[in-house]
């Protein structure tokens, strides 16, 4: 009897730190989707703010795009990257959090 409840013991240990790396994993999967979400929100409006300013005449970005054209795009990319920040906050480190409030 005493085996058995050391080998039950033992088997519930084994579960418990598997359970809690596959969380961990898990966790770090969805932090970096979150990372990923808002970095290329963030790069679609520079990217637009970059064709603007080159419309303008102060980037060499290759495709120009016309203020009246872009405020459209800036304002969906804007609300993209609004969504995207609150999923960062959500799931984001500690330090990422605090320099989004910053």
């Amino acid at each position: 009897m005493l085996g058995a409840f050391g080998s039950y013991v033992v088997v519930m240990r084994g579960d418990r730190a598997r359970f809690r790396r596959e969380h961990a994993a898990r966790w770090q999967e969805r932090q970096l989707a979150a990372y990923t979400d808002y970095a290329l929100t963030l790069k679609k409006t520079v990217t637009l703010h970059r064709r603007v300013a080159a419309h303008l005449g102060n980037d060499g970005y290759p495709h120009p795009l016309p203020p009246t054209e872009a405020t459209p795009l800036l304002i969906d990319a804007a609300d993209a990257r609004s969504a995207a920040g609150e999923g960062l906050l959500m799931l984001g480190s500690p330090e990422v959090v605090e320099a989004a409030h910053g």
